[in-house]
């Protein structure tokens, strides 16, 4: 399915499926939602509620994806012992006005870790660059999980819920319920109480969450029982501090430099055409 056609459908689906178009301000969503820095351990994770706009913009955006028959598997490139993991380009992103949306939410999470941490970065006038560089879905069924990995080629990566099933009970007793739950790993500890330090976070999403951590940070989720598609969606980010007086100075270094070279085939050129005259 072509690019036009892909964006015709999820129009189309917009009209009869919702009217949160309606909740657009001047082309961009709002971005009143629930949201929170955590540390439950070293790194800094954030949690947050999407709006509800969002929520139905990207189920959406996911069930025509899903539903098309010239998808693009992304599963060859993940951890991930699921068979549904298509992509989701930048391209259809920005046609959706959700590009932006996501990349300013890694803005605020990289933010709010130096403003929370106090980090001390030695530069005059920090400023703060980020992209995404790639977004999927896992549409996870029964028995499928994602072993314990670490994404690459990121700095940020994110995690989002639009489908939660009702799973089956195991009925075991005694023991901790963790099916379809994801856990972040940090590092390996004894039992709380006793190390005085936690080493892992594990949780049941809901639609609708979505978490922001250090790409580098482990994470696994559980296989489940029982009929239905827990669906999430993930994505990566690179951020970048970079020193806004410094690369002006480097960009007017930059300039000077061309503008030498500039000068210096001119002047070669003009030698040139004085010699060519003189050979005439």
């Amino acid at each position: 399915m072509s690019q036009k056609k892909l964006k015709q459908k999820i129009e189309e689906a917009k009209v009869v499926t919702s009217d949160y178009l309606k909740k657009v301000q001047g082309g961009t969503y709002k971005t009143d939602m629930e949201v929170s820095i955590m540390s439950p351990f070293g790194p800094s994770m954030m949690k947050a509620k999407l709006p509800d706009e969002i929520l139905e913009h990207m189920l959406s955006v996911t069930d025509i994806v899903t539903d098309d028959k010239d998808k693009v598997n992304w599963g060859h490139a993940l951890a991930g012992q699921v068979e549904d993991e298509p992509v989701i380009t930048n391209e259809l992103l920005r046609a959706e006005g959700l590009y932006d949306w996501f990349n300013n939410l890694v803005r605020y999470y990289c933010e709010e870790h130096v403003r929370i941490n106090r980090c001390v970065m030695k530069m005059k006038e920090p400023t703060l660059e980020t992209n995404l560089t790639s977004m999927w879905i896992v549409n996870q069924k029964e028995n499928e999980y994602n072993p314990v990995h670490h994404h690459t080629n990121a700095t940020v990566s994110s995690v989002m819920y639009l489908k939660i099933p009702e799973y089956k009970p195991r009925n075991l007793p005694y023991k901790q319920k963790s099916d379809g739950q994801i856990e972040f790993i940090y590092q390996a500890t004894g039992e709380e109480h006793a190390t005085l330090a936690k080493g892992c976070y594990l949780t049941s999403p809901e639609p609708g969450d979505i978490y922001m951590f250090p790409s580098y940070l482990l994470h696994t989720v559980y296989p489940f029982l029982g009929e239905g598609e827990r669906r999430s969606v993930s994505f990566n980010a690179i951020h970048h501090w970079y020193d806004k007086d410094m690369l002006v100075k480097e960009q007017l270094a930059q300039a000077k430099e061309r503008e030498d070279s500039l000068k210096g085939e001119l002047d070669e050129l003009k030698e040139q055409v004085a010699k060519l005259a003189k050979e005439k």
